[in-house]
């Protein structure tokens, strides 16, 4: 769902009779005797909107599917959003500060998307990155994921960790996990974690075929996160004539001097890299990106070999965006449309071959309930998503009003169909740290705050009552210090943080 590759998707769409009649489904339930597979595909840190990327395999899925094109994180920091999918919970709800992500700690009961399917009888299999795991140095390792949502799980690690010494980092006061950091590595695909990753789950697949149980097979992609170890080949579709053309796309909003300064992720512009550093680092990205979707090729294809292709549910999704330069930033953690904004495309057996793009905003948090009403499965009644099976059926569907709710530590967003309102940090009481008003009906929309346009003021009110009901700030939780401190040099401390416990549910 990268949309700039493919314009607005629309020339995909097609007549076409609905697929459900010819292969015995309904969309309420399940006329079939077997029960759908599911394929649910999460990839790291990857933006939505990338003019000129070449994404063959993601473009020839959502001709497969339904695309969702303004789907919204619920936060933009990899933990605290896969949690948030994955239990069908907001944030808020889940708890606060770090127990953002550790669901379990505030709500031990819940269930979770792949332990609904576990719990129906399904083989629930995990590959890869699903809940929070660091990049790179928890490649390989479990992490603290959830145990009780999987069957069995694979931990898959390439040569990823081996080539670390060779990895070049621009902006040397960053960790490699948030760091302008890349290496073009002289590698085959399946030689890196995403390529094993790739091999299991085609073993797992394989393994299927001789099972009476229906499969969630979840794989969970590292790239595009940093640092981007990509085979050198994919770097090689990116040239530099072509990179120029693309950082003029991308190049857009307010800039970095005029933001508010709980807004950015960083105390200062591009990281405080020099032009043909970044130039370096976007095509390293775009690299990395190509790299994925080769590897989803690969998982589709071995699928339909498989022959379990027209009853398998194909879902392909991100955990947040990632900023490109937009604005003078980079990477994630704030609130604008490139951290939150991330690609949806789902290829379910009721909507192959019609292609169709929903423009209405929408949340990752709507997945959860979406899936298992495509799978024919009663709903969970603990989920705050709403199913997105009406838009699939009716991409313009007049009854769809609902915004979609973002927020991180100390800022909460809101984003309808034509306004972004963000406030950020209400610091014990004493007041907003600032608020922002985007319009998205105008050319380059995040070039002007208009919050303070006294034509805007009523909209400005409505947008401030809905973020009150639906993802207030909590008391006392506070904009830190941006993420990024200092590119060069030494790095800089960051200011108080919560610390660590070893008993991850106290404090």
């Amino acid at each position: 769902m990268l949309k700039s590759n493919l314009g607005d998707g629309r020339r995909f769409q097609k007549l076409a009779l609905a697929v459900a009649t010819a292969i015995g489904l309904s969309l309420g339930g399940q006329a079939h005797a077997a029960a759908p597979n599911v394929l649910f595909v999460v990839v790291d840190d990857l933006a939505a909107h990338m003019p000129g990327v070449k994404t063959p395999n993601l473009d020839a899925l959502r001709a497969q599917g339904v695309s969702f094109e303004r789907t919204y994180t619920q936060y933009p920091v990899c933990g605290q959003s896969r949690a948030s999918f994955l239990t069908g919970m907001r944030p808020n709800s889940i708890g606060h500060q770090q127990n953002f992500e550790r669901f379990r700690c505030t709500l031990p009961d819940v269930v979770t998307l792949p332990q609904h399917f576990k719990n129906q009888g399904y083989d629930s299999v995990r590959i890869g990155k699903l809940y929070h795991q660091n990049v790179p140095t928890g490649m390989g390792k479990p992490g603290p994921d959830d145990a009780a949502s999987w069957s069995r799980t694979f931990n898959p690690l390439g040569k990823d960790h081996a080539l670390a010494g060779q990895i070049v980092n621009h902006t040397p006061g960053e960790g490699l996990g948030m760091a302008m950091a890349y290496l073009k590595a002289d590698v085959r695909d399946d030689e890196l974690t995403d390529g094993v990753s790739v091999n299991d789950a085609l073993s797992v697949l394989a393994e299927n075929q001789n099972k009476d149980d229906p499969l969630f097979l979840a794989v969970g992609f590292y790239r595009p996160h940093v640092p981007e170890v990509v085979p050198a080949r994919y770097f090689d579709l990116y040239s530099d004539k072509v990179l120029e053309r693309i950082e003029k796309q991308l190049r857009t909003g307010q800039p970095f001097d005029d933001l508010l300064f709980a807004a950015k992720n960083s105390v200062v512009a591009d990281m405080g890299t020099l032009p043909e550093h970044r130039r370096e680092f976007l095509r390293a990205y775009y690299a990395a990106v190509s790299y994925m979707d080769a590897q989803l090729g690969r998982l589709v294809e071995g699928l339909k070999k498989t022959g379990a292709y027209d009853n398998t549910m194909i879902v392909f999704t991100a955990d947040h965006g990632f900023m490109l330069g937009q604005h003078g930033l980079w990477e994630k953690t704030t609130l604008f449309e490139g951290a939150v904004n991330v690609p949806l495309v789902i290829s379910a057996p009721q909507f192959r071959l019609q292609a169709k793009v929903v423009d209405k905003p929408v949340e990752l948090l709507d997945v959860y309930p979406t899936v298992l009403e495509l799978a024919g499965m009663a709903q969970n009644s603990a989920n705050q998503g709403t199913s997105l099976v009406p838009l699939m059926q009716d991409p313009h569907a007049a009854s769809w009003q609902k915004p979609a709710f973002s927020q991180i530590f100390g800022g909460r967003s809101v984003r309808t169909e034509r306004y972004r309102y963000t406030e950020w940090g209400n610091a014990f009481g004493l007041g907003l740290l600032g608020v922002e008003l985007y319009d998205y009906s105008l050319p380059d929309p995040e070039s002007k705050n208009l919050v303070r346009d006294p034509a805007y003021r009523d909209v400005v009110a409505s947008l401030h009552r809905q973020i009150e009901q639906v993802t207030p700030l909590q008391n006392g939780e506070v904009r830190e210090t941006p993420f990024i401190q200092r590119p060069q040099g030494p790095a800089i401390p960051r200011g108080p943080r919560p610390a660590v416990k070893a008993d991850p549910c106290q404090g």
